[in-house]
């Protein structure tokens, strides 16, 4: 969906920004998320 049909459902109801989640495993890590943006739209 494009940014701006997104955007015209509704208003910003939470955003984060730069968001990371690294898994270990002793010594081996795996990045699941790195940098990502979110918002969430009202409706």
């Amino acid at each position: 969906m494009d940014t701006v049909a997104v955007k015209a459902a509704g208003q910003v109801v939470f955003h984060a920004e730069g968001l990371s989640k690294i898994y270990r495993m002793g010594e081996v890590e795996v990045k699941a998320l790195a940098g990502v943006d979110l918002d969430l739209y009202q409706g």
